[in-house]
């Protein structure tokens, strides 16, 4: 790697803070649908018909969003 120009033990670099009042986008999968191959199944839509966002509690509190809340 050091022979591409690569560093060969990778060193940790911070990433630098997202501007105030935005959010860093991180996202996970629900295991009932994958890709989106399964939007159109209507066993697997029953099971989780809608996609839902994961806020830090703290800052959700300072939002005003409740558990369950729509946010668009």
């Amino acid at each position: 790697m050091k022979e591409r120009g690569l560093d060969p033990v990778p060193k940790y670099r911070r990433h630098p803070e997202p501007p105030p009042g935005t959010f860093r986008l991180l996202f996970g999968r629900a295991p009932v649908h994958s890709f989106g191959r399964s939007q159109t199944n209507p066993i697997l839509a029953e099971m989780m018909d809608e996609n839902v966002v994961w806020v830090n509690a703290d800052m959700a509190r300072r939002m005003g969003l409740a558990d369950g809340a729509w946010v668009g």
